[in-house]
Parts: structure tokens; C-alpha cells; sequence
């Protein structure tokens, strides 16, 4: 009976250990916990997401200067250091100044107008 017990909770302590590291490794997870085409230290830039806008999903950063802001303030236009191209962006936090230079966390989405727009969970001073 001692025997029985024993090997009941070591095969238990073992199956308990596989879904953990099983839950650790799915693909779900890792998905989740990265930023995908883009780590989170390394944002890119308003050129590299305007590029190939469509393949990003998921959580990412843009790194770019504040050009426009909208008159109603819901949204701001991120645009290139280096070309004319932007991004539209949204956040729940105060928008930053024009001219900032800054870095978005966020996801890209499609709008009402079908276009892609950022929507900023994080935004910080470059």
C-alpha cells in the first residue's frame, strides 16, 4: 500500500511538471510574450512599418517624430525622420507636443476607413 502511494505521487508530481513546462512552451505563449517582426527594445521605424504594415501583428513599437495632431485630438500623425511617409496613431494618454520625437507601443489595426492605424497603449520620449 506504501509502495502504491509513493509511485501515485511521484507520477503525479511528474505529469503536474510536463503541463507546466508544456504551458511554458506553447506557441500561444511565445507569441504573446514577444513582440512579433520587432523586439520590443529595438522600435522601428515609421519607413519599416508603412512598408509592410500588413504583416505586422501583435504588439509593436514605432519609433518616429510627432508631425501633425489632429484638431479634435483623437489621434496624431507619426511621421519619418528621413521620408515623408506617416502613421496615424491613437492612445488613451495625453498626446504629445508636435515636433516630439518619440517612441509608440502598441497594436496595428485597420480602422472604420479601412486604413491601419496605431493603437498606442505606451508611448514614450525618445
Amino acid at each position: 500500500m506504501r509502495k502504491f502511494f509513493f509511485w501515485s505521487v511521484g507520477a503525479a508530481s511528474f505529469l503536474l511538471f510536463a503541463f507546466v513546462i508544456y504551458l511554458l512552451a506553447s506557441p500561444k505563449n511565445v507569441q504573446r510574450g514577444r513582440v512579433q517582426n520587432a523586439g520590443v527594445k529595438q522600435p522601428l521605424s515609421v519607413d519599416e512599418v508603412v512598408d509592410h504594415i500588413a504583416q505586422y501583428r501583435g504588439f509593436v513599437g514605432v519609433q518616429g517624430r510627432v508631425l501633425q495632431i489632429a484638431e479634435d485630438s483623437s489621434f496624431f500623425m507619426l511621421g519619418s525622420e528621413e521620408t515623408d511617409r506617416k502613421l496615424p496613431i491613437t492612445c488613451r494618454s495625453p498626446i504629445p507636443t508636435e515636433g516630439a520625437s518619440i517612441i509608440a507601443y502598441g497594436r496595428i489595426r485597420m480602422d472604420e476607413g479601412e486604413r491601419y492605424i496605431l493603437e498606442a497603449s505606451v508611448i514614450k520620449a525618445k
